[in-house]
């Protein structure tokens, strides 16, 4: 009894130890780590026979960091808003759909692709995403990337590195459809194109209260989709409507 009463101590100790440093790991942890996040208003452009239509929306992309644990990396992207929508004159509608990571690096993407702050051209050696959104939120250029810039990122395997864009008819209920950007004409009809994006970094938090009209059409696309033989999409409502709580 005499000497396994100190070992028991010992273990308790050490096990207090243990939670002691669990607990100090993530607390202290998650609050020295910051959260960023860049809003930025993405217009999508279409050439129509009757003339250019846009439709915007502002967009919140945020990388979340938390204390690294079991694997986790402890990096999360996030995204808040509404995809961008044009109604074309026939009544179709339009999306550059919401992809998440990929509206995080959108921003960097876009800069690269367009050269509008030098240093982010040489995409090997570029600096941090931090510090290429500061140097973003500071400038605030405005980006216009055109179609031939957007389908240069396009493959035939992966779609493009750019927002996803797809069409939908509300009177005909036919569900949502790819636009491939070197081949509008064939989805959209003669004289219409996707002309390209434009990016103005801003900071008005996006509307997440925003209920569009369209929502239901789209719901009842999906589903559509899901239930047919046309080629799959990875589409789901928040690549359209992307809301955080609080």
């Amino acid at each position: 009894m005499t000497f396994s009463t100190p070992r028991l101590w010992l273990r308790k100790l050490a096990g207090l130890g243990v939670t002691l440093f669990v607990v100090t790991y993530f607390l202290v942890g998650n609050r020295l780590l910051r959260n960023r996040h860049i809003r930025y208003e993405l217009t999508i452009a279409i050439q129509t026979p009757e003339g250019v239509r846009r439709g915007s929306s502002i967009i919140q992309a945020t990388i979340e960091r938390s204390v690294p644990f079991w694997g986790d990396n402890g990096i999360h992207h996030t995204v808040t808003g509404n995809a961008p929508m044009v109604e074309l004159p026939d009544g179709r509608l339009v999306f550059a759909l919401l992809g998440g990571s990929g509206n995080v690096s959108l921003p960097e993407l876009a800069a690269q692709d367009t050269n509008v702050i030098p240093f982010i051209s040489d995409w090997k050696r570029r600096k941090s995403t931090n510090q290429i959104w500061s140097r973003l939120k500071a400038k605030r250029p405005h980006i216009n990337v055109d179609a031939a810039t957007m389908r240069r990122r396009e493959t035939p395997s992966a779609g493009s590195r750019y927002p996803t864009i797809v069409v939908l008819d509300p009177a005909n209920a036919k569900p949502i459809r790819r636009i491939e950007l070197a081949n509008c004409e064939e989805m959209l009809g003669p004289g219409f194109s996707v002309t390209g994006l434009e990016l103005r970094f801003v900071d008005t938090p996006p509307d997440t209260a925003f209920d569009p009209p369209w929502l239901r059409t789209v719901s009842q696309a999906l589903d559509d989709l899901r239930s047919s033989d046309l080629p799959r999409l990875d589409v789901d409502l928040a690549n359209l409507v992307a809301r955080r709580a609080g």
